[in-house]
């Protein structure tokens, strides 16, 4: 993402949805204090949302991913952001 967004916009997480929405991605971020009422306020404009997965501090993003990926069943919605259903 660091490629496709200016610094300004990586420091705004309606940029960083917008972006996200725009390439059918899903989010992971350590960010649950900002980025959570920011995905919250556009799931309730009716905005396109792939995704967000909130990730602890303490998980490194490398093992979220690889936990996610061998998981045996794929993440249901209200799973991955229960506060958005």
């Amino acid at each position: 993402m660091q490629d496709v967004l200016t610094r300004e916009e990586r420091d705004d997480d309606r940029k960083i949805l917008e972006w996200g929405a725009a390439e059918q991605r899903v989010l992971l971020t350590h960010d649950v204090t900002t980025m959570r009422p920011s995905a919250e306020a556009r799931v309730a404009e009716g905005k396109p949302m792939p995704g967000v997965f909130e990730v602890s501090q303490s998980l490194p993003i490398g093992q979220a991913i690889e936990e996610i990926l061998s998981s045996r069943r794929p993440p249901r919605p209200r799973d991955v952001y229960p506060s958005a259903f």
